[in-house]
């Protein structure tokens, strides 16, 4: 967690600064705006779809504990598996962009 919580904190403003870098001055209020929501709506939309996730996994667990594992095991290789593809993907963008 404190991982996440070091690369949110170094990712996230860089992502800000270089999109609001290509917007014109005159809409950069709109635009920091509809980021901000976004990147709002989509930590929502992730905690939903993880938590569901987990619960999924733990499924019908008797044992509390070994289920409460598995579960966050599951959604961990799933986030795991997401931010390999995100990266993949911006490293391929950012090459042909470039």
């Amino acid at each position: 967690m404190a991982l996440l919580g070091i690369g949110n904190g170094l990712a996230i403003p860089a992502m800000i600064a270089s999109v609001l870098a290509v917007v014109a001055p005159t809409t950069s209020g709109t635009a920091a705006g509809l980021l901000t929501t976004t990147q709002q709506v989509a930590m929502a939309f992730g905690v939903a779809v993880f938590g569901s996730i987990q619960s999924v996994a733990i499924g019908g667990s008797t044992d509390a504990t070994s289920g409460y594992v598995y579960g966050l095991s599951a959604t961990l290789v799933v986030a795991t598996t997401l931010l390999a593809l995100a990266a993949l993907s911006s490293t391929v963008l950012y090459r042909r962009s470039g």
